[in-house]
């Protein structure tokens, strides 16, 4: 026995037999998805498949055969995938748009203009001192108050262990609050 015949090699016959039962097992997964039937499909191996639907089909099976044995597998996956084409239904006509699906249109863009739109534009220009942040200074202002009646002597020698115990607050809100009383500004200014 030869290795080619009519021209090709065992291997290539094997091939494209192997890509006609690939197509078959599509058709076969979309016959049993239009009928509903996924159930008997899915987790089964592809020859499982196959042998169901060809149970089921028996003309395909012929056709199947009738290819194999002849050696012209191309040319029935090339008539299978032109049926198959022919044999889609249409498409229904498009609906109406959904006005309360409105606010998407600017997402519908290309990504080039989205990104233009969104782009950072210069900062506005403000004063960081005007704009408050993080938490307000409770802590602070009570530290604040409580160290104005105290002698400015006595806060000058403390350490700020002591003003720790002393003030209930961290050495950071007393070191804070002292250099204000020190500096001679008033609770209302902070």
């Amino acid at each position: 026995m030869t290795t080619k015949s009519k021209g090709r090699s065992l291997l290539e016959r094997a091939g494209e037999e192997a890509s006609l039962l690939n197509e078959f097992w599509l058709i076969a997964v979309s016959d049993a998805f239009q009928r509903h039937l996924m159930a008997r499909v899915v987790g089964r191996p592809a020859s499982e498949v196959l042998d169901l639907y060809f149970s089921e089909h028996p003309h395909m099976k012929q056709f199947y055969d009738r290819h194999v044995d002849v050696g012209t597998c191309a040319a029935a996956i090339a008539e299978l995938r032109s049926d198959r084409e022919t044999s889609l239904p249409s498409l229904p006509p498009a609906s109406p748009r959904n006005p309360g699906f409105d606010w998407t249109d600017p997402f519908r863009a290309p990504p080039s203009e989205i990104a233009a739109r969104t782009a950072p534009g210069p900062a506005p220009a403000q004063d960081p001192i005007s704009r408050p942040r993080g938490p307000r200074p409770a802590k602070f202002l009570f530290v604040l108050t409580a160290m104005q009646k105290h002698d400015r002597n006595d806060l000058v020698r403390m350490t700020e262990e002591t003003m720790r115990a002393t003030f209930g607050a961290s050495r950071d809100v007393c070191r804070k609050a002292r250099a204000a009383v020190q500096s001679g500004v008033a609770l209302s200014e902070k």
